[in-house]
């Protein structure tokens, strides 16, 4: 911007209202102020006006209360049949549903407002025999037959649970519940199984099942052993952010629990890559137990 110029006050010089109102006519905006004419730095707090950035804010407890992961814990049946995929929302040991609840003062967007969200969950993933090992079983997924070795093929171990996000903008009675924009409902068919494409995750956190690890061995062209170690309670976190094109109202958001999925690729088309139920290692009946965490949401103006 062009540097204005005035001359000092010289002694006996008169000053009049019509000298003071000049100096403010010295620069003038034909149109709006912009990234060209000015620079941020020209402007301070008092230029504004009051209104906040901030729309709306909630938070809600998830799960269980309490700081132990003692009894009482809550727990996520795996899906054993690809077909009717099972959805656990969090609750409580006890079965009341513990999520988001805006329906007494719903939030409603326009068109350049995000929402953003936040979760946290303590998580611990089990299986009933702990000496059983349902990631190796025929025909499951992530399992190698190594040229040369002997007996059971070796597991990847990638396999995961995944705790996504649903909303009702439907209705105060929140009986509606569906999975947020940019996030899958696990039943898309993917190949010759059922689960969703990596490309519409976007309100997802995984939870890994198990560790599988091999303590490695010295004699070279042998196949080491792979040993696991059940995981015990460790913190999940997820978040999503929602830019409005619109008007929505939004009555509630929750979490689900899903699984037990293992990653694949896909070789043809789009070569795209997904996560599907893996049912041979479900007939196992892994749990993903679940003790306390948080839900936090913001709704922030556009403009």
């Amino acid at each position: 911007m062009s540097r204005i110029t005035r001359g000092r006050a010289g002694v006996g010089d008169l000053a009049s209202a019509a000298d003071l109102n000049g100096t403010y006519s010295d620069f003038t905006q034909t149109g709006a102020l912009n990234t060209y004419n000015t620079r941020d730095q020209a402007f301070d707090l008092p230029h504004f006006t009051n209104t906040p950035i901030l729309l709306n804010k909630a938070t809600a407890a998830l799960g269980n209360s309490g700081m132990t992961h003692l009894a009482p814990v809550s727990e996520a049946l795996s899906t054993t049949n690809a077909s009717s995929p099972v959805k656990t929302p969090l609750a409580t040991s006890t079965g009341t549903a513990t999520f988001l609840n805006l329906s007494s003062a719903p939030w409603t967007t326009a068109s350049g407002d995000v929402i953003r969200l936040w979760w946290n969950l303590s998580v611990a993933s089990s299986w009933p025999d702990a000496t059983d090992k349902p990631w190796a079983y025929t025909d499951a997924l992530g399992n190698y037959n190594l040229p040369g070795a002997a007996g059971a093929p070796i597991s990847d171990g990638l396999h995961l649970w995944v705790i996504y996000l649903q909303w009702d903008i439907t209705s105060a009675g929140l009986l509606n519940w569906v999975e947020v924009p940019g996030q899958s409902s696990f039943t898309s068919t993917v190949g010759s199984y059922k689960g969703a494409y990596v490309y519409d995750l976007a309100a997802s956190s995984v939870v890994s099942p198990w560790t599988l690890y091999s303590p490695g061995d010295a004699d070279a062209g042998s196949v080491p052993t792979v040993s696991h170690r059940a995981q015990g309670y460790f913190a999940n976190y997820g978040m999503w952010a929602y830019p409005a094109t619109g008007a929505v109202t939004v009555y509630g958001f929750r979490l689900v629990i899903t699984g037990i999925l293992h990653p694949v690729h896909l070789s043809l088309g789009n070569e795209d890559n997904a996560i599907v139920y893996d049912i041979p290692v479900s007939t196992d009946d892994p749990k993903l137990y679940y003790k306390s965490g948080r839900i936090n949401a913001l709704q922030m103006r556009g403009s």
